[in-house]
């Protein structure tokens, strides 16, 4: 009976054992190293930094005012949801991976932010396949992050500007668009759509075209 007892002891030793050694395994910690600047003027910012897991688990953090930089230790192979805001600027928020690494790592970012003011461009750049007027998963990434965005900052006003010449059909490109905006029922009363026939690399430039104020929380 003894014998059994000890048998028993040592059975919940090892397992408990080999739990803790795999959660180790599987996440290793990885120290992120970054700097927040304005988007428009490549000043550094001091803002509020606060990363979710799946889970709901929050950690949050500050970069510094002068130099804008920051450190935090997160879980490796990890996605989070980032949210950076202040006073000062409008509150963003996307989704953040750590590296996927069994060993301590440091991993460096660079996230900008929007002062808002009018005239302001607050997103520039590629949301289209390269060979058809869908979005890519990368656009479609951006596009989502534009309307939480403006969910989050119920005040602004935006004009999304969209290069015509880049369009594989006539007014493919811009179509899709306006599709995709005018199911956003809370936001699209706040955005105007247009063509652009500037030559531009970019697809789409969007614009602040008015604000009053912005919510804080």
């Amino acid at each position: 009976m003894a014998n059994k007892f000890i048998l028993l002891i040592l059975g919940i030793v090892i397992f408990a054992f080999v739990t803790n050694e795999a959660n180790a395994r599987n996440f290793t910690h990885i120290l992120v190293k970054g700097q927040i600047f304005d988007e428009t003027t490549k000043k550094p910012m001091g803002v509020d930094i606060e990363f979710r897991d799946a889970q709901g688990k929050k950690i949050k953090c500050q970069s510094n005012s002068i130099s804008g930089e920051f450190q935090q230790v997160l879980n490796s192979s990890t996605q989070y949801t980032v949210i950076l805001n202040n006073s000062d600027i409008l509150r963003r928020e996307f989704k953040f991976k750590t590296l996927e690494t069994n060993d301590y790592a440091e991993q460096s970012e660079e996230w900008s932010v929007v002062v808002p003011k009018p005239g302001t461009v607050i997103y520039k750049g590629q949301i289209y396949d390269s060979n058809n007027d869908n979005f890519s998963s990368t656009g479609t990434e951006k596009l989502e992050e534009l309307q939480m965005l403006l969910r989050f900052n119920r005040e602004l006003h935006v004009e999304f500007v969209v290069n015509s010449l880049n369009s594989v059909s006539q007014g493919g490109r811009i179509q899709n668009l306006e599709q995709l905006v005018n199911r956003w029922t809370r936001e699209n009363p706040r955005i105007t759509i247009r063509q652009s026939k500037s030559k531009s690399d970019n697809d789409l430039v969007v614009v602040i075209t008015k604000v009053k104020d912005f919510i804080k929380e």
